[in-house]
């Protein structure tokens, strides 16, 4: 592992304290153990303050720097909360472990047919290291399998199969001790959803030792964790990560905790679905050790990778596949690759989807290639930046072998066409009449013809075939901040539909959709009790109906229909009379001047709120110190935490106080001038800017008001002024206050 080590986190129990004056007040409380988060709502109407006293408990540890074989490492803290269900009751120990009476280890484990049954960890150590058995099985119970013994060293073929057990180990996970070595896991769960199942090692399940031709396999394989959380640490050459069946992986923010993982190959088997939720704030969820890079999808594999960090540090060349009919789909909060100008190829076969959301621009060399074939699709997005690549790909980089849509969105528009690359359109097969693009909401004409080119000086785009775009139209594509490539012919296309939905009404208007270059003359939106088949809608389930329609021009007997313009299908639509906490399906479609350009039905299914204040906020808060490389001070750093309004109307958001619990020796600060040594500079930030400097005796901080549905996030920030090497324990109380607006 290279890199300094993460120390410290900030603990925040929660329990429930009543407002002043509020005699009929009563909370419930929904836990999700997966998130770490409650919704509180009041269940009176008459109560409109929720007042929440949390209390936080910090460990303030310096660092230094570790080489990769030498670890800085934080202790596993215990959280005193008795208000959280998932740690008022005892952890399981090893003595609650399970022994088969009788049982021993048995079977020859030559083969699956055939395993070396184990029923505790000295004996899984002893058939790992024994060279003649390639298939070992947990014993079946219902019982945690602890794994407390030393590294088992690797030095052949060998299966895991868990049984469907959950594993906890500390410091004792596999070790491959040869080149050319297999070791797959599979049918098991590693920690537990509320992490109070300790899984805690930083050189993964099984860290290859740099080790060649090494190839790690999970089969089935659910991963919780926030202390040491690593799950795969595979350098070596040609040394990979595979992944089969269903798997699950959640690393959060804790102690000690990095990477996703540290390799440079990973493949995901055929028909195999692996979630990924890499939550650490730690600098990226991938670390290579440079050379060639693959992350590879066979046919209709699916992966959904999720990060707050960056998703890889860099690599020489990369390679980044999508088999037929396969999803591959990655969220970053910061950049797709650490390193500028990093060559990538981009593989999408038929019916494959890429979908590409991140924070920055995308920093590639303007040499990589990307390749659509038929029926796929591509969405690439930028929320912080205004054009989708750093550098301009040339359009003879950038083929579009009759790909059903490829979309872009940025955030923001300047005098420059948002993509930054140019596009080549292969020969168009049998019933494809061309593609439209759509700058926003708005078609752009005329239709791009078979084998056409549209390249991209990073300012304006220039069509080939038939024509080239206007002026006017040029305008409107530097001012977008989506642009979409449709294959044609197509029916229009509902992608979103914006939703407000109260205790007893709802509004609803489209947000984002495709024309496809039909003439658009209506919406309908149809409100249902039940869950509707489209193809033969029951009228006995209908609630309501509305209709955006065009005005009708007299022609003689005969009326024809407009053409809707974008703020008429735009408009909202509100129904009303609604009954509270009650479930609905809402229809929506585009009507087009021809039947075959009518939109699909897009389904909408949402259930009215109460008139009870209704919040959802982090029951746990952590921060990290981490030791900056330039100057080396220590910097206090956080994963970002949601606060959400549920209800039904806006609501207020303070911090009515912060106080430290306890005397830690450890002053809160109000600003880093004058004597700072062995003290705290802790700030609290809002969606990433600056909200307030969290002292004892901070008190009354406005945070603004939260509309219906609407989220922030909060975040640590600030600088650790102690000792290296020394570790500081301290405890706060905060009151958060929730007000409804008006009120």
């Amino acid at each position: 592992m290279i890199g300094i080590k993460k120390l410290s986190a900030l603990l925040l129990g929660t329990q429930l304290l009543f407002a002043t004056g509020s005699s009929t007040f009563s909370a419930t409380q929904n836990y999700d153990e997966s998130s770490s988060e409650k919704t509180h709502e009041t269940t009176t109407e008459s109560t409109k303050k929720l007042e929440l006293h949390n209390s936080i408990s910090a460990t303030l540890e310096s660092q230094t720097s570790a080489s990769s074989e030498e670890q800085v490492i934080a202790e596993e803290q215990v959280a005193d909360s008795s208000t959280k269900e998932s740690e008022s009751k005892d952890p399981p120990t090893k003595q609650s472990v399970s022994r088969a009476v009788g049982v021993q280890a048995s079977g020859s484990g030559t083969s699956e047919g055939d395993p070396r049954i184990v029923d505790n960890s000295a004996e899984l150590k002893t058939a790992i290291e024994d060279p003649q058995i390639a298939y070992i099985k947990l014993a079946p119970s219902e019982e945690i399998f602890y794994f407390d013994v030393s590294s088992p060293q690797v030095r052949s073929n060998v299966t895991i199969d868990g049984s469907g057990r959950t594993i906890s180990y500390n410091k004792n996970t596999l070790e491959v001790r040869a080149n050319n070595v297999w070791v797959k896991f599979m049918n098991m769960t590693f920690g537990s959803p509320d992490y109070s199942v300790t899984t805690n090692e930083y050189y993964g399940l099984c860290r290859g030792y740099g080790n060649s031709n090494v190839t790690v396999e999970v089969e089935n394989v659910t991963y919780y964790s926030r202390i040491g959380a690593q799950p795969f640490h595979n350098h070596g050459d040609n040394s990979k990560i595979v992944f089969s069946g269903k798997n699950f992986f959640s690393v959060q923010d804790g102690s000690s905790d990095q990477e996703f993982a540290e390799c440079n190959h990973f493949l995901f088997k055929k028909d195999s679905h692996t979630t990924v939720d890499h939550a650490t704030g730690y600098y990226r969820a991938i670390l290579t050790d440079g050379d060639d890079f693959s992350f590879e999808l066979e046919d209709g594999a699916t992966v959904d990778f999720d990060t707050t960090t960056e998703f890889i540090n860099s690599y020489d060349s990369g390679t980044i596949k999508v088999g037929q009919n396969a999803e591959l789909k990655i969220n970053g909060s910061k950049r797709f690759v650490v390193s500028s100008n990093e060559p990538t190829t981009f593989e999408v076969d038929e019916g494959g989807k890429l979908d590409l959301t991140f924070a920055s621009k995308f920093n590639f060399s303007n040499t990589s290639t990307f390749n659509f074939a038929k029926d796929s699709t591509l969405s690439m997005a930028v929320t912080n930046a205004n054009q989708i690549f750093s550098r301009t790909i040339s359009a003879d980089n950038f083929i579009i072998n009759n790909a059903y849509r490829l979309s872009f969105n940025v955030s923001g528009s300047t005098n420059k066409e948002p993509v930054n690359a140019g596009f080549t359109f292969s020969e168009f097969i049998p019933g494809i009449t061309g593609y439209g693009i759509t700058a926003g909401n708005t078609p752009i004409k005329p239709i791009i013809g078979s084998g056409a080119v549209i390249n991209s000086n990073g300012t304006d785009f220039t069509l080939n075939s038939p024509q080239d775009f206007e002026t006017e139209q040029k305008t409107t594509i530097r001012g977008a901040r989506s642009i979409v490539l449709q294959r044609l012919p197509n029916p229009a296309v509902i992608l979103d539909v914006k939703q407000v939905v109260k205790d007893t009404s709802a509004v609803f208007n489209l947000t984002d959709y495709l024309t496809n270059n039909n003439v658009i003359t209506g919406v309908d939106y149809l409100l249902f009790s039940k869950q509707q088949d489209t193809e033969s809608f029951n009228d006995t389930d209908k609630i309501a109906e509305q209709k955006i329609e065009a005005k009708a021009e007299e022609a003689g007997e005969a009326g024809e229909a407009t053409e809707l313009t974008e703020a008429e299908i735009t408009s909202s639509v509100e129904f009303t009379d609604l009954t509270e906490q009650t479930e609905y399906w809402l229809y929506v479609q585009i009507k087009a001047g021809f039947a075959s350009g009518d939109s699909e039905w897009y389904e909408i299914s949402f259930t009215t709120k109460t008139d009870a204040l209704n919040v959802t906020f982090p029951t746990e808060m952590f921060f990290n110190t981490e030791m900056s490389e330039a100057d080396r001070r220590l910097l206090v750093t956080s994963q970002r935490y949601r606060v959400k309004n549920n209800s039904a109307y806006p609501i207020e958001l303070k911090i009515n106080s912060f106080s430290e619990d306890g005397v830690s020796g450890v002053d809160l600060l109000e600003n880093i001038a004058g004597d700072t040594k062995g003290h705290l500079y802790l700030q609290l930030a809002k969606d990433s800017e600056g909200l307030t400097t969290l002292t004892k005796d901070t008190k009354d901080v406005d945070m603004g008001e939260l509309d219906i549905d609407q989220q922030i996030n909060l975040q640590f920030t600030g600088e650790y002024f102690g000792n290296a090497g020394k570790e500081i324990n301290t405890k706060y109380n905060m009151i958060l206050e929730f007000t409804r607006t008006g009120e």
